[in-house]
């Protein structure tokens, strides 16, 4: 099937941009209502609306109203978020903000900090296996209190694998008193299959939660079998008003067929190599917090590990995680300023163990840092500044079989950031912000060794014009030094971007969200390419998104979401002439019913309505062809949720 470029997309564009100008116009009066919350993507609670750069918060009820089977399917239609899903299931999908890190596959080092509960969960894998992704699968939906997004790097309180931004997810707390149960089922074309249960609640003073889900699908091509099964334990509580403490554990299992790429111009269900591959992870979290003073001490320590077993080759791993990372955190006020202080120390161990199959030997990564960050509120509720630092020293190591010569090699690393924003009027913001973060070299991304450097400067304004209108304009540029695009380094990248964003619910009965990022992504001319073309492919020049929620009856929601890409060119550093091909432009449109009666939500829908053929994964073969990896056609679902206190 090739792709025919059609001007839908341009304006489905064009109807985003005007909505947003149009209601904007229609609603230029001031708010008393102030709608800032607080999150914690900054490992600190602090109030969203005092931060500089765009922050966006997902709320539970907003994921129950789309019928999201994954957190993939939440992000995949926020501002500033782009998704390539390698197998169209959640299960290998990488998510990125604002391009960076478009140019690699999903295996190499990521760029987007995930984290669960302040747990990291991004994977520091950076070779080429399937399983060098996050399993967004095993984190379920129905458990998910919210959702938040900082797009912006965050290398100075997160360290390497924020430099794009962080998303932080927060699941549902345990009741105060008594217990919660809940109960979920989904059923969908490709004989898909989800089952979700909870238990949690409060047992003299320490409150628990029990989760565990199995996810299963035959796939909708060739060699897409999908199935995982996923427990976890978390508990927690205090002593007194000085000490409390939280601890997790969990553990998953899954087994997934991957398909090579097919051309884009071949039928979807074409027999293309592929491969088996089984996979178990672990982990454990401990995060103690003790108040000191003005101020509370937390200990966070973490532990995963990863085995991935690849049947048909007959080859496996272990990959092993070890972090510490101490904080202290300050609330206190010096000449009449308050200040929110935070001081901490990151180390973490990566270790790889190739198992049977592999010629290489152990490889070793060892990250320390300590970093300070400080908000200051120059005048009270109205105007901050934040000014951050990090020193990070990286060391990697593969040299302990006696058989390999291997390599080592050890660097540092400075991180900044420094913000401005001004809150203006209630509910509204102006900012600016230039940050620097990085990225650690992958591992096993060798025999050249050196950190990946970002320089980030951002503009914005939020502002909420009414009751009934928001809209945010973001502007930013990205200057990178050494960026890992596919088997090559590049000295000197640049993105410059727009981001335009708004909401408007102008009665009870309807409300409309939308968003659009523009992203201009560069070498330098005189790189030492065989293209002339300066472009950095992989990334779409235009991309956004169009949500609608109508709700025409009490306890009844309709859903809308049409994901809009256009001017996405397949990813290759070598490629000059690039064809047209089915990710090029699209796009796709899903809808969903959801009925809340008593303690059941019921809900049904339909996934890419109009039965667009595309891919959010293409890569440049030479000559005429691109390989892609197809994304599902119309499909169907349907599931029901029960929760009930007792």
């Amino acid at each position: 099937m090739r792709f025919t470029k059609s001007r839908t997309v341009w304006s489905w564009l064009a109807a985003t941009v005007c909505l947003s100008l149009l209601v904007v116009v229609q609603s230029w009066a001031a708010s008393e209502e102030d709608m800032s919350d607080n999150v914690s993507v900054g490992r600190v609670d602090r109030d969203s609306g005092t931060i500089a750069g765009p922050v966006t918060i997902i709320e539970e009820d907003e994921i129950a109203r789309m019928g999201a089977k994954t957190v993939v399917d939440v992000l995949r239609v926020q501002p500033g978020v782009n998704v390539r899903d390698l197998a169209g299931n959640g299960r290998l999908a990488a998510v990125d903000i604002r391009g960076g890190g478009v140019g690699t596959s999903p295996e190499k080092a990521p760029g987007v900090m995930v984290l669960v509960d302040g747990r990291p969960v991004t994977n520091p894998l950076g070779f080429a296996t399937p399983d060098a992704s996050i399993n967004w699968p095993v984190i379920p939906v129905q458990n998910i209190k919210r959702i938040e997004i900082f797009r912006g790097s965050n290398s100075v309180v997160w360290g390497s694998q924020a430099y794009q931004g962080t998303i932080n997810i927060v699941t549902k707390a345990a009741p105060e008193e008594g217990h919660r149960l809940s109960l979920g089922t989904r059923v969908g074309s490709y004989d898909s299959f989800q089952h979700f249960l909870g238990v949690s609640g409060t047992v003299e003073g320490i409150q628990y939660s029990v989760t565990g889900g199995y996810d299963t699908s035959d796939g909708y091509q060739a060699h897409n079998r999908f199935r995982t099964r996923y427990g976890a334990l978390r508990l927690s509580g205090t002593a007194g008003d000085w000490f409390g403490w939280d601890l997790q554990a969990g553990k998953s299992e899954d087994q997934f067929d991957l398909q090579d790429t097919i051309p884009d111009n071949e039928d979807r269900l074409d027999d293309r190599p592929w491969e088996r591959y089984e996979s178990q992870r672990h982990y454990v979290s401990f995060i103690p917090t003790f108040v000191l003073g003005c101020g509370e001490l937390a200990l966070p320590m973490h532990y995963q590990q990863r085995d991935l077993d690849a049947i048909d080759f007959n080859e496996s791993f272990q990959l092993y995680e070890y972090r510490f990372m101490p904080q202290y955190t300050a609330l206190f006020e010096l000449a009449g300023i308050r200040h929110n202080l935070i001081v901490g120390v990151d180390y973490y161990v990566n270790e790889l163990e190739p198992g049977q199959g592999w010629d290489e030997p152990d490889e070793y990564r060892r990250n320390v840092g300590y970093f300070v960050h400080d908000t200051i509120a120059l005048l009270p509720d109205e105007l901050f500044l934040d000014l951050g630092f990090r020193r990070t020293r990286v060391h990697h190591d593969n040299t302990y079989d006696d058989d390999w010569d291997g390599w080592h090699d050890s660097y540092s690393v400075n991180s900044y950031e420094a913000g401005l924003t001004w809150v203006y009027a209630e509910g509204s913001r102006a900012f600016v912000r230039a940050a620097r973060g990085f990225q650690d070299y992958a591992l096993y991304e060798w025999p050249t060794i050196t950190d990946q450097r970002f320089r980030e400067y951002q503009v914005g304004v939020m502002h909420r014009f009414s009751d009934t209108l928001t809209g945010g304009v973001t502007l930013f540029r990205v200057e990178g030094t050494n960026e890992y695009y596919w088997d090559d380094l590049i000295p000197d990248s640049r993105r410059n971007g727009v981001e335009l964003e708004m909401t408007y619910r102008p009665c009870e009965y309807w409300q409309v969200a939308a968003n659009y990022m523009w992203v201009d992504a560069r070498w330098k001319d005189d790189m030492n390419f065989t293209t002339s073309n300066t472009e950095i492919h992989g990334q779409p020049e235009h991309s956004g998104a169009v949500i609608l929620s109508v709700f025409p009856i009490e306890n009844l929601t309709a859903h809308l979401r049409a994901k809009v890409v256009a001017d996405n060119e397949a990813a290759d550093s070598d490629a000059e002439n690039f064809t047209s091909w089915e990710g090029e432009d699209y796009v796709v449109v899903d809808g969903t019913v959801s009925y809340v009666w008593n303690d059941f939500t019921f809900y049904a829908g339909v996934n890419n309505i109009f039965g667009e053929e595309y891919s959010e994964v293409g890569e440049y073969w030479g000559g005429d062809l691109v390989g892609v990896m197809p994304m599902p056609e119309r499909n169907f679902f349907a599931g029901v949720k029960y929760t009930k206190e007792f």
